[in-house]
């Protein structure tokens, strides 16, 4: 796949995740860039979508990436680890200090996944 392509499957692969999860506040951060919005009324709504859910957690909880609850949003998040890691290393050959670089480490009993990215 392009570069172009592994941001976007990463960028997808992570709103999945953290969706699952409970973050729903995450939803909104795909916008902000783009649009200007009234952060009460949308963090109202999302909250409430949330609470319709997953009513047991509280406003700011969410699981965490290892409970069950999550279902294959792990495997979701050992991809977007896959392809994170394998942008950094396409991008900057010599390596660097950010999460990115560090080996993918699987959440899932699935097998991690390989990438090839092309030029």
């Amino acid at each position: 796949m392009t570069e172009n392509q592994a941001r976007v499957l990463m960028r997808a692969l992570d709103l999945y995740s953290r969706v699952r999860m409970g973050q729903f506040r995450t939803i909104s951060y795909l916008f902000t860039p783009y649009r200007e919005f009234d952060w009460t009324v949308v963090d109202y709504h999302l909250d409430a979508t949330k609470r319709a859910i997953f009513p047991e957690l509280d406003t700011n909880a969410y699981y965490g990436i290892f409970n069950d609850e999550v279902g294959d949003a792990k495997n979701a998040w050992d991809i977007h680890q896959v392809v994170r890691h394998a942008l950094a290393w396409h991008r900057n050959p010599e390596g660097g200090i950010t999460v990115d670089f560090d080996e993918p480490w699987a959440t899932s009993d699935e097998p991690l996944p390989t990438i090839e990215l092309e030029e």
